[in-house]
C-alpha cells in the first residue's frame, strides 16, 4: 500500500488562502456576514423539474461558447469545443467536449468554477481520447436545483451524465473540490472508473478554518458583486500571481446574474460541510490514483507582496512552513497510506496549476495513463 513516486518538498501545497471576509472553508465561498448580505437580495431557489426522464441527451452540437479566444496567444485554445447539454434527473447541465474517440476521460471543474475552465486543458488531451468537460449543478451554464449538494449527489449526477453520454467507463480528472466527488464515485461504483487524477483535490477542509485564521497578509475581500473586469482583475492578482488565460475569461463569462449566484453561493456551502464530514475514502478505491499537487511558495501564495518587503515575505514564509505545511502533509500522508495504488506528483505554481502549468500537467496525465496498474500486469 502507500504512494509510489513520491516528491515532497519541505513546503507542501494546499487550496490558495482565502480572501478576507469569505469563509475559511473555502475561498469561493462567503463568510456569516457575507452570506447576510447575498440573503438581502432577494434570491429565490430554481424550481426542481423532477418529472423529467432521468438520463436524456439534449443537444450535442458545436459552438461557440462564452469567453475570448487566444487573447494571450494560448496556442491550444483557438480549439473549440463542442457545445453539450443533458438532463441528468431533471436538471440540465452543460459540457463542453473534445476528440473524436479513444478512451474517454470527464473532467470536472472546482468549486464555482464551470468546464470552460478546461478549455486549455482539455484539448491537450484530446489527440488520442474523447474528453467531456462537465459543469456540475449550481455553477456555471447548468441548473440550480433546489437542493441535491451533497458529495453523494455531485457523484450520482456525473455517473448519470456518463450514461446520457454513453461512456461506460472513464478516467477522471477533478480539480480542488471535485477530487470528493470523485473519490465518492470511484468507491461507490469501482466498474465505471479506469483512473482518477487529482488536481490538487486531495485536502478534506477540516482544520481550514484555524489555519486560515493565522494567515499573517490575507488578502483584500474579492469583489463578488462587481464587474467581471474587477473579478478577473482580483484573480489575477490576488490568486493567479499575474497568471491569466482565456480558458478564466470564459469561466467568468459563463455566470449567471448576481441573484443566481448569490444563491448558489449558499448552496455550494452544503457542499463543503459535507466534504468536511465525510472525508475521501482513499481506501475503497479499487483504482490507480495521481494526485497532482501544487508546490507552493511565497511567490505562488502571496504575490501581492512587495519584493522589497523582506520581514513581510519571512513572516509569509514562516506561517507556510509552520501552519499550512502541516496542514497540507496530513492529507498528502493520508492519501499515501490509503489509496491502495496512489502516486503524488507535485507541480510548481498555485491551486491552478493546471492553467498555468498546462503542458507538464498533460505530461503528467499522458503518462499516468500509459503506467500498468498491479491489476493490469
Amino acid at each position: 500500500m502507500g504512494c509510489t513516486g513520491v516528491k515532497i518538498r519541505t513546503t507542501l501545497p494546499e487550496p490558495r488562502p482565502p480572501p478576507r471576509k469569505l469563509s475559511r472553508l473555502h475561498p469561493d465561498l462567503p463568510s456569516h456576514a457575507y452570506r447576510t448580505r447575498l440573503r438581502a437580495v432577494g434570491a429565490c431557489p430554481v424550481p426542481d423539474r423532477s418529472g423529467a426522464r432521468p438520463y436524456a441527451v439534449v443537444a450535442a452540437d458545436p459552438g461557440v461558447s462564452p469567453g475570448t479566444r487566444d487573447s494571450e496567444g494560448w496556442g491550444i485554445s483557438h480549439v473549440e469545443p463542442r457545445q453539450v447539454a443533458i438532463e441528468v434527473g431533471g436538471v440540465r447541465l452543460h459540457g463542453l467536449e473534445w476528440g473524436e474517440g479513444g478512451e474517454p476521460m470527464v473532467l470536472l471543474p472546482g468549486l464555482g468554477q464551470s468546464a470552460h475552465v478546461y478549455r486549455e486543458l482539455g484539448p491537450a488531451l484530446a489527440s488520442d481520447r474523447r474528453v467531456v468537460a462537465l459543469t456540475p449543478r449550481g455553477h456555471g451554464e447548468s441548473a440550480t436545483p433546489p437542493a441535491g449538494y451533497a458529495v453523494a449527489d455531485f457523484a450520482a449526477e456525473a455517473r448519470g451524465a456518463m450514461d446520457a453520454l454513453g461512456i461506460d467507463r472513464a478516467t477522471l480528472v477533478a480539480h480542488s473540490a471535485s477530487g470528493a466527488v470523485a473519490t465518492r464515485l470511484a468507491a461507490d461504483h469501482p466498474a465505471r472508473v479506469d483512473r482518477i487524477v487529482y488536481l490538487d483535490g486531495i485536502y478534506d477542509y477540516a482544520g481550514r478554518d484555524t489555519m486560515v485564521s493565522r494567515n499573517p497578509f490575507p488578502p483584500p475581500p474579492r469583489p463578488f458583486f462587481g464587474s467581471a473586469a474587477e473579478n478577473r482583475a482580483w484573480l489575477r492578482r490576488y490568486v493567479l500571481a499575474g497568471f491569466w488565460c482565456p480558458a478564466l475569461d470564459a469561466d467568468l463569462a459563463a455566470r449567471r446574474d448576481l441573484d443566481e449566484e448569490a444563491h448558489r453561493l449558499e448552496l455550494l456551502l452544503r457542499l463543503v460541510h459535507d466534504i468536511i464530514r465525510h472525508p475521501h475514502p482513499f481506501a475503497d478505491l479499487r483504482c490507480p490514483a495521481l494526485a497532482l499537487v501544487a508546490g507552493e511558495d511565497v511567490a505562488s501564495q502571496f504575490p501581492w507582496l512587495d519584493p522589497r518587503d523582506t520581514a513581510g515575505r519571512q513572516r509569509a514564509d514562516s506561517y507556510l512552513h509552520t501552519v499550512r505545511t502541516p496542514w497540507r502533509r496530513r492529507a498528502i500522508e493520508r492519501f499515501c497510506r490509503e489509496a491502495p495504488q496512489g502516486r503524488v506528483v507535485e507541480i510548481p505554481g498555485g491551486h491552478w496549476f493546471y492553467l498555468s502549468a498546462r503542458d507538464r500537467v498533460a505530461d503528467e496525465i499522458r503518462a499516468f495513463l500509459h503506467t500498468s496498474s498491479p491489476a493490469e500486469s
